[in-house]
């Protein structure tokens, strides 16, 4: 039984994210104004927010200004911009994905909640494409412009990392633009775009100074008086070049003697100018400049955690000399220093201090990043630091939440960073190191890892972990019965406040229990998992475990307690996100209008499975999208409308690629009565009504689809063995849902074939099976006159009357009594067959003779029964033999 007792509230630990990565650089005082380039930005994405290209690339050298230009574009757009520094951590695809959803929440803040929520999820739910297809959805569905900037984006040398942005790029709605900066040419599909007319691309050549810009840089900027001669020949010798310029002034303010011409390279350039005015600088900014040196960004608290004095006026100090001190936030508490001074600076570092004073510095940055709660930074540092010790400490105590973030490959590269003698020292961190190697597929070294650490673990929460990853080998190598051993253990191990991994060991554990036809196990297990509420915020996880749960019911028949449990989940979800549920809930509208749809409730089952439709639309979930495209199309050609579900059938067969016709258009086609696409589907796949029962057993539902094929043609004899061994499959993997179907068309083939004194006892057993679940659209999707006449005895049965009248209620409501004998055909229903012939569906048939459209249908099933016939197509033909038509 469900428990009634669930936590509601979010308690899951949140992702560490540096808000400065998503904050907009500050612009310099008396920036130069640039309107040639603004005015090409602007060809982009204009004032008003219209958008032209996809895509602005701003592509030069270290110290042209593409931050700054992207800067200043933004600032006199006056609208809401995401933006992301990159650097070479993100480079770890999850974190990317993290950080660029979180740039996306400072200016759309629920959609980026929502994808970090799901980012969270990644224990056993975790599809890159799905959710950037979530977030493009929900993107779209905003009518204001959405900017995107990634900043120095040649850090990025990761291919995954080039997919997630390529696919942006080729999906991205037209309320969206994205700025991309960078040193070098990023891997994308640059020349599509060019040819698309989607890119506008601003080079080193654009980036250049001109004289003008260079006299307003120096005589605003810098504050030198120069004359306009003096001002052409500096900017012709660094070619335009932002920083060289700027340096340049700086030597000029120190009286630094230049050299006569810049014939070497810009690195000798910056090296030359930058020793000469940090040398003119006072000793205690030296010092200062060099102590921080190590870190990527600073504040004054961090700067004094490794100087040992205050730093604010210091900052302050520097800022206002223009020593490429970068701002980082608007209250200018953050900063960095500009790239190639910090490359500078770090080799004056290499020079003046020895490596113990180095490693000193990074440790006191790791210890400062750890006590503010940045302890994924802290790690890097005390790796720098070649802290081993302190290194293993802080990877022990992040490695969870490195894993549940979907961080597997930075966990990786941290130990394996460490001396190899350490990497296995410590069993704990060596299990989470493993977890790292199966999250990025080397099996084999984790296998051989997992064996030696089993020697030397001492406590129920190890034992539990080293079960969890004996039983993912085993999941991945197809061994269901060893994977089902050591998930077992692993939950029987693991304390219980280890939410998310006990929660992926207990998914693991349903799929390997229903693979094994193992009903009630795989139901316990889905169940644990679908409890999980408080610390999966974005509930992928829950709502997949929950659904499976429910199918496990469904499974048995048990449709009943299968509606409770999508009720209850729809019911958490909305009590977790209120009126905005996680798109996950698309599990429960989908279980909750199939089983509606069982039921013939046919206004509420639409309902739900538009709602499912939508959320797998908007998540891009791809189980989600089959089953409510496949369950929604069967609902409208229930309801006659052929054009919509045929519509969904087409955008499923895209969806799955399959190159022959699917098995879904071919249900679809049989039900409307055309045979010839069935013949050509199982022709495709291969399959006969005599093949041996062994490959039967491997394509059950094919089969069974078959066989209904071919009693739609009168070819009873050769179903019957086929019927038999769908049903002796059914009763092995304990699928009673299945039998159902099964044993359904054995007692319409017998009554078929005469055979009535066992057609009705098995009829009977059918309805007895089916009746605790309620099923009605069991029935009514086989419109076979022999099936109405069975439901006719069995209403005058007192052991199975009450249902098979309710089922013949729902089948035609002025026939909850038994049919009389057949009578020739009314003038209504020859009107109805007339029509039938001339190609109309029932919805116009029922437009053309003023009637309701349940009526048409009620004629229609009269019809096929007195012509004895299934669908349209053969009531035609039959017809004609009969020259009803003439």
């Amino acid at each position: 039984m469900e428990q009634a007792n669930l936590k509601t509230e979010v308690e899951s630990p949140k992702r560490p994210l540096l808000q400065t990565k998503l904050t907009l650089p500050r612009l310099r005082t008396n920036p130069v104004t640039r309107p040639r380039l603004l005015d090409r930005l602007n060809t982009a994405v204009s004032p008003e927010g219209s958008i032209q290209p996809k895509l602005t690339l701003i592509t030069g050298p270290a110290g042209y200004g593409k931050t700054t230009l992207a800067s200043q574009w933004i600032a006199q757009m006056e609208r809401p911009v995401a933006w992301l520094s990159l650097d070479a951590s993100d480079n770890d695809e999850a974190r990317f994905l993290a950080y660029l959803f979180a740039a996306i929440g400072t200016v759309r803040e629920e959609i980026g909640e929502a994808a970090l929520a799901r980012l969270t999820t990644t224990y056993v739910y975790n599809d890159t494409e799905a959710m950037l297809t979530a977030l493009l959805n929900d993107l779209a569905l905003g009518e204001e412009t959405a900017v995107i900037v990634l900043d120095d984006y040649h850090l990025i040398t990761a291919p995954a990392v080039h997919e997630a942005v390529t696919f942006i790029l080729q999906n991205m709605p037209v309320q969206l633009h994205l700025i991309i900066t960078s040193r070098s040419e990023p891997p994308l599909p640059l020349a599509l775009l060019r040819a698309q007319d989607a890119l506008n691309w601003i080079g080193s050549r654009d980036l250049r100074f001109t004289p003008d810009e260079a006299a307003q840089f120096l005589q605003q900027t810098m504050g030198l008086q120069l004359n306009s001669q003096q001002i052409e020949q500096l900017d012709e010798q660094v070619e335009g070049w932002v920083t060289g310029l700027q340096l340049i002034a700086l030597a000029l303010q120190e009286s630094v003697s230049l050299p006569e011409a810049f014939s070497g390279s810009q690195r000798y350039l910056v090296d030359y100018l930058a020793d000469q005015v940090l040398s003119r600088q006072p000793a205690e900014i030296q010092e200062f400049l060099l102590q921080t040196a190590v870190l990527t960004q600073f504040n004054a608290a961090l700067c004094e955690a490794l100087t040992g004095q205050p730093c604010q006026q210091l900052l302050e100090q520097i800022e206002a000399a223009n020593l490429f001190l970068v701002p980082l936030d608007a209250e200018r508490r953050w900063y960095r220093y500009h790239h190639l001074f910090g490359d500078f600076l770090n080799g004056r570092l290499q020079q003046q201090k020895s490596s113990a004073q180095i490693r000193h510095l990074h440790q006191q940055a790791a210890c400062w990043y750890h006590k503010n709660g940045q302890a994924l930074i802290a790690v890097d540092h005390a790796l720098t630091a070649a802290d081993y010790n302190l290194a293993v400490v802080l990877m022990e105590e992040v490695a969870r939440d490195v894993l549940m973030f979907g961080e597997g490959i930075t966990l990786r590269q941290w130990v394996e960073a460490l001396p190899e003698e350490r990497q296995s020292a410590r069993p704990r961190l060596t299990l989470f190191y493993i977890w790292s190697l199966i999250r990025t597929g080397e099996f084999s070294q984790a296998k051989r890892l997992l064996e030696a650490v089993s020697e030397h673990l001492d406590t129920p929460l190890l034992w539990g972990e080293w079960s969890a990853l004996r039983a993912r080998l085993a999941m991945i190598t197809g061994d269901t019965e060893i994977n089902i051993r050591f998930s077992e253990k692993a939950l029987a191990k693991l304390p219980e406040d280890q939410h998310m991994l006990r929660s992926e060991v207990a998914i693991n554990l349903g799929f390997s229990h229903l693979q094994r036809a193992e009903l009630d196990a795989a139901r316990d297990a889905f169940a644990e998992a679908a409890q999980n509420t408080t610390h999966d915020p974005g509930l992928w996880a829950v709502m997949f475990a929950r659904f499976y749960w429910g199918q496990t019911h469904e499974r048995q028949a048990q449709l009943r307690e299968a509606f409770a449990i999508y009720e209850r989940g729809l019911a958490t979800a909305t009590t977790n996100h209120g009126s905005t549920p996680s798109a996950a809930v698309g599990f429960m509208h989908l279980g909750l209008g199939k089983l509606l749809y069982e039921w013939n409730r046919l206004g509420e089952a639409e309902t739900h499975l538009r709602r499912a439709l939508a959320c797998a639309e908007r998540s891009g979930d791809h189980k989600m999208l089959i089953y409510s495209r496949e369950s929604l199309a069967q609902l409208l050609l229930t309801l006659d409308d052929w054009p919509a579900a045929e519509s969904l059938v087409v955008a499923l067969e895209q969806q799955l690629q399959s190159p022959t016709i699917s098995s879904f258009r071919a249900e679809l086609a049989l039900q409307r009565g055309d045979m010839r696409l069935v013949r050509q589907w199982a022709d495709g796949l291969g399959i006969a009504i005599g093949d041996e029962a062994e490959k039967i057993r491997d394509l059950p539902g094919a089969y069974l689809l078959l066989a209904r094929f071919h009693i739609a043609n009168r070819d009873y004899e050769p179903v019957l063995p086929v019927l038999e061994v769908l049903c002796e499959f059914a009763e092995a993997r304990q699928s009673k849902s299945f039998w159902l179907r099964v044993s359904l068309l054995q007692a319409l083939v017998q009554a078929k074939m005469g055979a009535m004194e066992t057609a009705v006892p098995t009829f009977q057993q059918t309805l007895t099976q089916a009746e605790p679940g309620g099923y009605v659209h069991l029935f009514l999707d086989i419109p076979d006159p022999a099936l109405h006449r069975l439901l006719h005895l069995a209403a005058n049965n007192p052991v199975t009357a009450e249902y098979a009248r309710m089922v013949l209620t729902h089948c035609d409501p002025d026939t909850a009594t038994p049919d009389p004998e057949i009578q020739p055909l009314s003038p209504r229903e020859l009107e109805v067959l007339h029509h039938l012939a001339a190609g109309r569906t029932n919805r116009d048939i029922a437009n053309e003779m003023v009637l309701s459209l349940n009526t048409i249908k009620a004629h229609t099933r009269r019809l096929y029964a007195k012509l004895d016939v299934n669908n349209r197509t053969q009531a035609v033909a039959r017809a004609r033999d009969l020259h009803l038509l003439d």
